[in-house]
């Protein structure tokens, strides 16, 4: 389990990148283009990237046989953010055998992204002293938490965080 915090004892500019990081952690995006690295298992048709939106894939390495895995007729990167082996194919098995290379984030941040790292900020300035919101993590399940707040206050902050979330 992790736990992430915001409250209102942080500045304005580490309030927001506090939030900034609040929207990417729950939601399995990030909202800057970054080269991001994942080790992935092998044994299946597509490879499933950690993070998105994915911009390009940079290289698909295979790592038990050290080559490199060019894209022409091999594989395509499918809209939901995975490598598909083309032809019917499936990436060969075998724990952390693949290391993709690729390029994540927004190019340009999505309106509504921006509207709701704003709202987050609001949520948290609403209330005094150390109160702010918690993100609690088991495992792929997150709980929200907010000291003196109302459930109902939340519900739809996280409807509309739950449409940016990758599964």
């Amino acid at each position: 389990m992790s736990s992430f915090w915001m409250s209102t004892t942080h500045s304005g500019e580490e309030m927001t990148a506090r939030a900034i990081d609040y929207v990417e952690r729950y939601c399995s995006i990030t909202l800057n283009p970054v080269v991001v690295i994942n080790e992935l298992d092998g044994g299946h048709q597509s490879l499933r990237l950690h993070m998105g939106p994915v911009i390009e894939i940079i290289a698909v390495h295979d790592m038990y046989t050290d080559t490199d895995i060019p894209e022409a007729d091999n594989w395509r990167l499918g809209v939901e953010g995975k490598v598909i082996a083309l032809h019917g194919n499936y990436f060969s098995r075998g724990r952390d055998r693949f290391r993709v290379t690729y390029e994540a984030g927004y190019e340009e941040l999505p309106e509504a992204l921006e509207i709701l790292v704003e709202e987050i900020e609001a949520y948290a300035e609403a209330f005094d002293g150390s109160a702010g919101l918690r993100l609690e993590q088991y495992g792929r399940d997150y709980k929200w938490e907010s000291h003196l707040a109302i459930d109902v206050q939340q519900a739809p902050l996280i409807q509309r965080l739950n449409l940016w979330r990758r599964l």
